[in-house]
């Protein structure tokens, strides 16, 4: 893996960079190489994604940090939270496609710091990352170390820069965010977009062009002799040609522009406000990202099963794994001790926890689904959007839905993973409180039981008359009072 990272890190000098110097802050060159023979249908049809088969991958991040006054920093602590944030805002946008993504964690490095006479591009090393040239010492020097995690997406959490993220070659699992702007935004997307194989809309439009061969032209008439939607821009045919344009030409997301298309009909340029809005769209800042189109999500899943480093296979998983949870575990008894982490699961996705049994004092393995299920019980929901994510636990006594992933497997609450624990903790011991005067005071006798007296079945038959506290310790360290009046 570190093998195919350095050697395919080349590739990115050979990109011929035509980046614009204004809208989305993207530092990943524009493509120039035509798309492989065979490979991409262009299909804008939303029946082409329903024979997919829905495909998993891990992904997991680094934390860039620095040394400041000798003591590592970072100016984002919340990593966790951040990293759950990106891969939920993923799942969202994806899964549509039959993409799904997999937290699968997070580590740290400190990055090198400059040192008097030494030659680095600033002061901070990878932290600031504010040339394209940074960033191939970023992804080189990652590699070189060993911070590269094997079978996943590795994503580079630096602290700020002149760009919002990058990758380094389109068809790959590597990428770096900016912590600042990136993660909690739509800078994942569109980098992870890039991965596989998206363009930008504009994409090598600000070459000289006058010829009128290198533009991406307006009409979407296949017939027309000057359709080219297929091979220029971002090769996709369901998002506008989009061409050299101005922060000028566009106000709060509306076109305002009266440019035309360089052809002879001088067709004029058609940007509507989910154009402006789309993930790959680079300028119109002001304009939330809230879109990709069919076309995109076909373009993407093709360029997946393309695959020519074989990357996207090292970081695929299984469907299985988004029924396990990134944090926690299960207790063996109930009730469990005190702290006790929950199994929880990543956010991004609409949960339902629903009614199930029997006896599973484990969850179900995945492919098991012998359990009884009364989908019409639910013990919780948590919906895509939840921000608190302790609260995406999943509760004893229920099986989990994923409602997205039945979606794409075009099934119906079909429940996985029964968890249903009545076991006890065992017994270990515990004291046999005597009430001298049959009233709770301090006149008592003590006695100490071990784990055969207390759980012998006949313990309280062969008690004098009397009122007693029974107490009992559970090998999980919890401990139980039963207060009881035996008679005879």
């Amino acid at each position: 893996m570190k093998t195919k990272i350095t050697i395919l890190l080349l590739m990115l000098l050979g990109f011929n960079v035509n980046a614009q110097n204004y809208g989305v802050e993207c530092a990943t060159p524009d493509s120039t190489v035509s798309d492989p023979a065979g490979v991409y249908t262009y299909s804008t049809d939303p029946a082409d994604l329903v024979s997919l088969e829905p495909v998993v991958y891990n992904v997991f991040f680094w934390g860039i940090h620095k040394i400041v006054d000798g003591q590592e920093y970072t100016d984002f602590p919340e990593h966790l939270n951040d990293f759950l944030t990106a891969v939920a805002n993923l799942n969202r946008e994806y899964n549509e496609f039959g993409i799904f993504f997999k937290y699968k964690g997070y580590d740290s490095f400190i990055t090198p710091t400059a040192q008097q006479n030494e030659t680095l591009y600033d002061e901070t090393g990878y932290y600031v990352i504010e040339t394209e040239a940074e960033f191939s010492q970023l992804w080189q020097y990652a590699a070189n170390q060993g911070y590269v995690e094997p079978n996943s997406f590795n994503v580079y959490a630096y602290g700020w820069g002149g760009w919002a993220g990058a990758v380094p070659w389109y068809y790959s699992t590597i990428s770096a965010i900016s912590s600042a702007t990136g993660l909690q935004g739509s800078g994942m997307i569109h980098e992870i977009g890039h991965n596989m194989n998206l363009l930008h809309l504009d994409n090598a439009s600000s070459a000289p062009d006058p010829n009128c061969v290198i533009a991406e032209h307006v009409t979407r008439d296949r017939s027309s002799s000057d359709f080219n939607a297929e091979t220029k821009g971002d090769r996709v045919v369901d998002t506008p040609a989009s061409y050299e344009f101005e922060p000028g030409d566009i106000s709060t997301c509306e076109y305002v522009g009266n440019r035309v298309d360089c052809t002879d009909d001088h067709l004029p340029y058609v940007i509507t406000e989910p154009d402006l809005r789309n993930f790959l769209m680079r300028f119109a800042n002001d304009c939330e990202k809230k879109y990709l189109t069919i076309g995109q999500g076909i373009r993407a899943r093709q360029a997946l099963v393309d695959d020519p480093y074989g990357s996207f296979a090292d970081a695929e998983t299984t469907i299985a794994s988004l029924y396990e949870p990134y944090l926690g575990s299960y207790p063996m008894y109930y009730p469990h001790p005190e702290p006790w982490q929950k199994p929880l699961f990543q956010p991004g996705f609409n949960y339902k926890f629903v009614d199930c049994c029997c006896d599973y004092q484990q969850p179900a393995p995945y492919g098991d689904i012998g359990f009884n299920i009364d989908p019409n019980n639910i013990l919780k929901i948590v919906y895509n959007n939840e921000i608190n994510y302790e609260t995406i636990f999943h509760p004893n006594h229920s099986a989990i839905i994923i409602e997205e992933v039945d979606i794409a497997l075009d099934e119906v609450d079909d429940g996985r993973r029964c968890y249903d624990n009545y076991y006890s903790p065992p017994i270990i011991g515990g004291r046999l409180i005597k009430f001298n005067d049959n009233v709770v005071n301090g006149n008592v006798t003590i006695t100490p039981q071990d784990s055969t007296g207390i759980n012998n079945p006949n313990f309280i038959n062969e008690l004098d008359s009397g009122l007693y506290n029974i107490e009992k310790n559970y090998i999980d360290g919890t401990t139980e009072d039963n207060l009881i009046y035996k008679e005879n």
